[in-house]
């Protein structure tokens, strides 16, 4: 009787652990791809597009279809940009500041699984400007538990 009920309860933990073992959603615990190296700058010169409703804030706006994307362009032949949202996600930072600018550096970072940061260097000049800007990422497709934190650096000349 005695090995019987060894036996029983021994099955019944077995059973537990590999019922709780199999219910676990392994494609959680694994992180996403690391997105392009050098993530594809999106343009609008030299079209007939324009940003829109942009807060110019300093902060970051995650666009992931093509509707999302009508919210933040504007353009007069409706000769939007080819993106294929299947594989990419469009990133756009913008903000406003008081002097003018040499140049904009970016790197993207997956720094722990579905965390990234955006970190951009802003190099100014000796020009005393009132200037908006805006930078665009098109980057590999990234899940929608992803988060992106932007680090912005602002470097006076």
């Amino acid at each position: 009787m005695k090995t019987f009920l060894k036996f029983t309860v021994l099955s019944a933990v077995l059973l537990s652990l590999t019922l709780v073992f199999l219910s676990c959603d392994n494609k959680q615990d694994i992180p996403p791809e690391k997105p392009t190296e050098t993530p594809f700058v999106l343009s609008l010169v030299g079209t007939s597009c324009h940003w829109i409703n942009l807060a110019h804030d300093n902060n970051l706006i995650i666009i992931n279809s093509k509707e999302e994307l009508k919210n933040y362009i504007n353009c007069t032949d409706d000769n939007f940009p080819e993106i294929d949202f299947s594989e990419h996600t469009l990133l756009i930072a913008s903000g406003i500041i008081n002097q003018g600018i040499s140049s904009i550096t970016k790197k993207l970072q997956l720094t722990s699984p579905y965390i990234y940061q955006l970190n951009m260097e802003i190099l100014l000049n000796d020009t005393t400007v009132m200037q908006n800007w805006v930078v665009a990422l098109v980057i590999n497709k990234i899940s929608d538990n992803s988060r992106i934190k932007l680090n912005i650096k602002i470097i006076r000349n």
